[in-house]
C-alpha cells in the first residue's frame, strides 16, 4: 500500500505495519526493505490508486504522437489525392490531424479488444 506523507507530500510503499501503526516495514525504489519508526495514522495518509485509463487523455497522447510522423512522412505526396484508393488525407493540416485520430481510434479499439480478452481468461 502506498502512504503519502501530510505534511511533506513524500509517498512510501509499505509493506506491512504493526497494530498501533507506530512500526512499518517498507521497500524504497530500489525494491530495498527498510523499517520506518514513525506514526503511520497520524502522519501518513493512504492513497488510493485509480488503475481505470482514460481512453480519451491515451487517444489525445496517441494523436499527438502520430500527428509529427505523418506531417513528416516522406510518402505523403504520393498518397495526397484524396482518391478513394488509399484512402489518405495528407493535403492539409486538417487532413494530417483527421488521420492521427484515426490512427489513435484504431490503435485504441485494439488495446481495448486486448484488455477484453485477458479479462475473460
Amino acid at each position: 500500500m502506498k502512504y503519502r506523507h501530510r505534511t511533506t507530500g513524500e509517498i512510501i510503499n509499505v509493506l506491512r505495519h504493526n497494530e498501533r501503526g507506530d512500526f512499518a516495514e517498507c521497500t524504497d525504489n530500489n525494491g530495498k526493505v527498510y523499517g520506518l519508526q514513525a506514526n503511520l495514522f497520524r502522519d501518513y495518509e493512504q492513497v488510493i490508486e485509480d488503475k481505470t485509463i482514460n481512453w480519451e487523455q491515451r487517444r489525445y497522447e496517441i494523436a499527438k504522437a502520430m500527428l509529427p510522423a505523418i506531417y513528416m512522412d516522406d510518402g505523403n505526396a504520393q498518397r495526397a489525392d484524396h482518391s478513394p484508393i488509399n484512402g489518405f488525407e495528407y493535403k492539409t493540416p486538417q487532413g494530417c490531424a483527421k488521420e492521427a485520430v484515426s490512427l489513435a481510434d484504431a490503435l485504441i479499439n485494439e488495446l481495448q479488444k486486448k484488455g477484453a480478452s485477458n479479462e475473460n481468461n
